[in-house]
């Protein structure tokens, strides 16, 4: 529902208003629907949305004002409760709604911040301030605390670590990171390091895809391999059986 009180505004709604004053929004549940594109197709990362008691635990129960106001109701869903609490106010300008919205508040331990916004970031994760770079003021800080370095990481490890792709990480949310870190993190060698480029580049391409350098022998033993746990009659149809994006010489 789109609704025309600035006080009722969602978060995402305040984000997309910022690129057309012909954009309409709507987060009610879970999804954004808009007249036009506020962010590129190869910026947008392709999460699930989870909205599971579990995955909100933090917004619902660890919420960082007691006022009764900042408490889930019993018969409110997770979209009508965040609509409600991160509303922008009456008397807040952008820049200070989205300050307090997206800034880790005083009596918030790191795992709470981390858990909230990461939640956001699965609700709202169209939006343009986890990826376009003159809004990544707002999402800096939650950046900076999952890939600063570590007191205990030397140079090494901390590349290792913020260059993989994660398990269930997509390739598009791997090259969504990749390009967030770039803007943040300008000064680090790894980007013109022939070690991590060759890491990056080898996370960026599908696994049906040959990766650069790779012999088609190579090519074909990786893909075409039996994989871990599966059944002789599942590896067969799996590689005998034409894909729906092969031509028919492809195929052939």
């Amino acid at each position: 529902q789109y609704k025309t009180e600035k006080s009722t505004r969602t978060v995402e709604e305040e984000h997309t208003s910022e690129y057309s004053q012909n954009t309409t929004s709507s987060v009610v549940n879970g999804s954004n629907e808009d007249t036009t594109t506020a962010v590129p197709s190869t910026m947008q990362p392709t999460e699930n949305v989870d909205t599971s008691e579990s995955a909100t635990r933090t917004l619902e129960e660890q919420s960082t004002s007691t006022s009764a106001e900042d408490t889930k109701n019993p018969d409110e869903t997770t979209e009508e409760f965040l609509n409600r609490v991160y509303a922008q106010r009456p008397d807040e300008t952008d820049d200070d709604y989205k300050t307090r919205v997206y800034t880790q508040r005083t009596d918030e331990t790191v795992e709470e911040y981390i858990n909230r916004i990461s939640t956001l970031k699965k609700i709202f994760s169209t939006s343009t301030i986890w990826t376009e770079e003159s809004y990544l003021t707002y999402s800096q800080q939650y950046y900076s605390v999952l890939y600063d370095q570590k007191a205990d990481e030397d140079q090494e490890a901390y590349y290792n670590r913020i260059t993989r792709k994660d398990e269930g990480e997509d390739i598009n949310s791997y090259k969504q990171k990749i390009a967030v870190l770039q803007s943040l993190y300008p000064e680090l060698s790894l980007w013109t390091d022939e070690k991590y480029i060759q890491i990056i580049q080898a996370n960026s391409i599908d696994d049906d895809e040959q990766n650069p350098g790779e012999t088609t022998e190579d090519f074909y033993k990786r893909v075409y391999a039996q994989k871990s746990g599966e059944s002789d009659d599942d590896y067969q149809k799996r590689v005998y059986t034409r894909r729906t994006n092969e031509t028919d010489e492809e195929y052939v």
